[in-house]
């Protein structure tokens, strides 16, 4: 149920303010009346999208565990590692959550129940977890095995972010250049130039027709930009644009694998703690596969959990579908018959955590004088494009 702020008037005349959870804001006036208080104002607390449209990074998530975790351990009450955690808590934002949740709690819900009406900051997996907690009387275990999850895909997302922010970078700069090149030195070069144009040569020509071109239609330039970048985001967000383009990323050379890769690690890592958490297998597998991000491999492990529903084991499963290589498709099906499945899992997402760096590191290697080579060349050329009629004249001089 939504959270409501309301503002208040007691019987002497003394205002009061607080929070309360009610179905709608009808019945949040009524509960208020209950309290003995005169509403004045009562308006639904928002959260959908975040303050300004802003979303909690995974690490405040990591943070709100590991603390969890450790105040659970020292023997607090839920209740009271909220209280605490809602005092020391900077961000207003995240602050309020917390505060609903603390005040949600104190209403009768648990905690897998409060933390399930903030799916846009605690996802589906978090509250599920938590709710395995609370039945099994774990709970301390699983806000630490949750903290460590958090860290350890804030690692992978990390590792990857940072191997394609450096080509992202050059990439933009490179652009740049060109772009500055063209539009701001050429046009004082071509004045020059301009009595000699007809017998300039070829590669002049281009460069110069190409400046003209840019700083006469910039704004159009711009203005279709915009409005196909604009058109391109609303076609992404179609179900089967987002297959047409996870088979696309999936088909690039050598980045389809390693994106491939990433999503198995990510699969596998969540699958083996929701096991080792106590979540049935069935149960725990459209989680897994919520986490991971190409489309295309989602659709084709949503079959493995369909063969599940139909009574076939894990490993059989998984050999059915042609996205899990053979080995590692043996070595779960040695787990589940020896009743280490966890440990297969654990095994073979630390394989992929091991190919992923290896192919880091190799597209950064790659990547980077590739990039220098292209931006080198098309930088080259148009010097050279320039310097071309000077060599002419010198030619023509002697």
């Amino acid at each position: 149920m939504p959270s409501f702020q309301y503002q208040a008037k007691q019987k002497d005349a003394k205002s009061v303010s607080g929070q309360i959870i009610a179905a709608d804001k009808e019945d949040a006036v009524e509960k208020i009346h209950q309290l003995g208080l005169i509403p004045v104002k009562v308006e639904e607390m928002r959260f959908e999208k975040g303050m300004f449209g802003r979303r909690i990074k995974p690490k405040v998530l990591y943070t709100f565990s590991r603390q969890m975790t450790n105040l659970l351990k020292g023997g607090v009450s839920i209740l009271h590692a909220l209280e605490l955690m809602a005092a020391q808590e900077k961000d207003p934002y995240f602050k309020n959550i917390i505060q609903s949740l603390h005040l949600g709690i104190q209403q009768g819900n648990s905690l897998s129940d409060a933390l399930a009406q903030y799916p846009f900051v605690f996802p589906s997996l978090y509250a599920a977890m938590v709710r395995v907690g609370e039945e099994s009387g774990r709970l301390k275990e699983i806000f630490a095995d949750l903290a460590q999850y958090l860290h350890k895909q804030e690692e992978i997302r990390s590792k990857v972010s940072h191997a394609l922010i450096y080509p992202m970078m050059m990439a933009v700069l490179g652009m740049g250049s060109v772009i500055f090149i063209l539009t701001y030195v050429l046009p004082k070069l071509m004045v020059l130039y301009k009595q000699f144009e007809q017998s300039l040569p070829l590669p002049t020509l281009i460069v110069m027709n190409t400046s003209r071109f840019l700083m006469n239609n910039w704004l159009w330039l711009a203005l279709i930009f915009v409005i196909l970048f604009g058109a391109f985001k609303r076609w992404s967000k179609k179900p089967q644009a987002q297959l047409k383009l996870s088979d696309m990323a999936l088909r690039l050379p050598v980045v389809g694998m390693f994106l491939q890769k990433v999503d198995m690690m990510r699969f596998c890592k969540t699958l083996e703690l929701l096991l080792h958490s106590g979540v049935g297998l069935v149960r725990a597998l459209p989680f897994s596969i919520s986490v991971m991000h190409n489309e295309l491999l989602k659709k084709e492990f949503n079959k493995i959990h369909v063969s599940l529903e139909a009574g076939h084991s894990l490993a059989e499963a998984i050999k059915e579908t042609a996205v899990f290589p053979p080995m590692m498709g043996s070595i779960i099906s040695v787990g589940e018959e020896s009743g280490n499945i966890t440990e297969a899992l654990y095994n073979v997402s630390e394989n992929y955590e091991e190919e992923t760096e290896e192919n880091i590191k190799f597209l950064t290697t790659l990547l980077e004088p590739l990039l220098i080579v292209a931006i080198g060349a098309v930088l080259g050329f148009i010097v050279i494009a320039m310097l071309l009629p000077i060599f002419q004249l010198d030619m023509l001089a002697a």
